[in-house]
């Protein structure tokens, strides 16, 4: 009997018969650091602790106390001590209030221990990116895809405490659209990541709306333990727009023009 061919049939007939609408996300995680020092220090009330930060910033999240005019944020999951939450976004003014919100939540909630932030944008498709309906071994809907696991690659590798990472295509339509919030995006160097643009060197951008009280926040070694933090710290960033620019013309990224396009195309 072909048990692994029957349970592929099985799933795949799971599957919606006619493939959802193309949309496009934006996904954002906020990742507890130290954590595990912390459970140790306060045995006793750190569930507490971990479980009030998320509660509260599902709410102001999920009810928009700040950006009302957005599309409604829900909670995507819990992945150990990082929470991660996603919206639609049906122009480029809403990614920049989508920017603007999850920073603002980052920067206004204090859980006790340090927190990274990372935002980054998807296209739903069913080609590049898919959205997969709740399976009897998932409590709710899933996303798996190339842009995806990006967003994961960044989230855990190019963020630091108290800093909120926005992946490659954000910056690009941010510049793009000669957003008045570029001059908030930093780059601030690369990295590579396993598996992501072919181990080719990956543009780290930091946005903030306050860099003068971000540094003044810092440990006092924190720029000479992350040069990602130095160059911030002491004004090193390269241009935005330069990063981009020469990196479109390069690789063509081909995932920010289609995103690019379905954000500026005309609503039905």
């Amino acid at each position: 009997m072909d048990l692994a061919g029957s349970q592929l049939r099985r799933g795949r007939s799971a599957l919606p018969k006619e493939a959802p609408p193309t949309v496009a996300l934006l996904f954002a995680s906020y990742d507890l650091v130290g954590s595990t020092d912390f459970k140790a220090a306060h045995p006793n009330d750190w569930i507490a602790t971990f479980t009030d930060y998320f509660d509260t910033l599902n709410g102001h999240l999920t009810h928009e106390g700040d950006e009302g005019s957005l599309q409604p944020c829900q909670p995507w999951k819990l992945l150990g001590d990082e929470i991660l939450f996603f919206r639609p976004i049906a122009g480029i003014e809403e990614l920049e209030k989508g920017v603007r919100a999850y920073y603002q939540a980052l920067k206004r909630f204090d859980p006790g221990l340090p927190v990274k932030g990372c935002v980054w944008a998807a296209v739903i498709d069913n080609e590049i990116n898919h959205r997969i309906p709740k399976r009897n071994y998932t409590p709710a809907d899933d996303f798996l895809g190339a842009t995806i696991d990006e967003g994961f690659r960044i989230a855990h590798a190019l963020t630091r405490p108290g800093f909120l990472t926005v992946s490659f295509d954000v910056a690009h339509l941010l510049h793009r659209n000669r957003s008045a919030m570029r001059s908030n995006v930093y780059h601030v160097g690369y990295e590579r990541l396993k598996g992501i643009w072919e181990q080719r060197h990956y543009p780290v951008f930091w946005y903030s709306e306050n860099r003068d009280g971000d540094c003044g926040g810092l440990p006092y070694d924190a720029a000479l333990k992350c040069d990602f933090v130095h160059r911030y710290y002491n004004e090193e960033c390269r241009s935005i727009g330069e990063t981009v620019l020469n990196i479109r013309d390069q690789i063509g990224h081909p995932h920010s023009q289609i995103i690019e396009a379905l954000l500026e195309s005309p609503k039905q």
